[in-house]
């Protein structure tokens, strides 16, 4: 299984870079075929291999990869959506996703790989919250909505896959509109 971290601060601090790239490192047993970070900031999201610092950065994801099932470049991690609206950083199997995907498919999505990963964006494009409904497996995943400045931390239902969230009062960043009922404020470990 691949490895997630990230972090989400009330105040930019570009210091922050380090600890996301140690998090990273920390996780490289879980994902050795790949690495990729995307930082949320002023300018919007930054995708880079190497952790870079930019201006204004909150929000930061981590993603090592173990290629299973596209081991093509388009298995990249962060992932955005086409309209770069949304990002994910994700860990675990849709085991439905073929079945998602033909559906998408029907409602005009186009696909350029063969993951469940960008099923994943699609059917959130599509159905947004709704899509968690219909996604079957073990996963565990963080998605930013860029347009609504809106974070989601989701594991599935049976809890299958680890979701480790850390919270540090000192530091209490969080985005300025959650979802969440009490927002996690560090998270990683997934």
């Amino acid at each position: 299984m691949c490895g997630i971290a990230g972090l989400v601060l009330r105040t930019p601090d570009p210091r922050r870079v380090a600890l996301l790239e140690g998090l990273s490192r920390a996780l490289a047993h879980r994902g050795p075929d790949d690495r990729g970070y995307l930082f949320w900031g002023r300018e919007g999201p930054v995708a880079s291999r190497d952790p870079v610092p930019v201006e204004g950065f909150r929000l930061g994801f981590a993603h090592r990869r173990l290629s299973i099932l596209d081991l093509s470049e388009a298995g990249w991690q962060p992932m955005s959506s086409p309209d770069g609206r949304l990002h994910v950083v994700y860990n675990g199997e849709v085991y439905n996703f073929l079945e998602l995907r033909e559906a998408l498919e029907a409602r005009g999505h186009a696909f350029r790989s063969a993951l469940d990963t960008e099923v994943l964006l699609a059917a959130w494009r599509e159905w947004g919250e709704g899509s968690l409904t219909r996604l079957v497996g073990m996963f565990a995943f963080a998605l930013l909505d860029a347009e609504e400045g809106v974070l989601y931390l989701v594991r599935d239902f049976s809890a299958s896959s680890p979701f480790t969230t850390l919270s540090f009062p000192k530091a209490s960043p969080s985005l300025p509109r959650s979802p969440l009922s009490s927002p996690s404020q560090g998270w990683g470990g997934a």
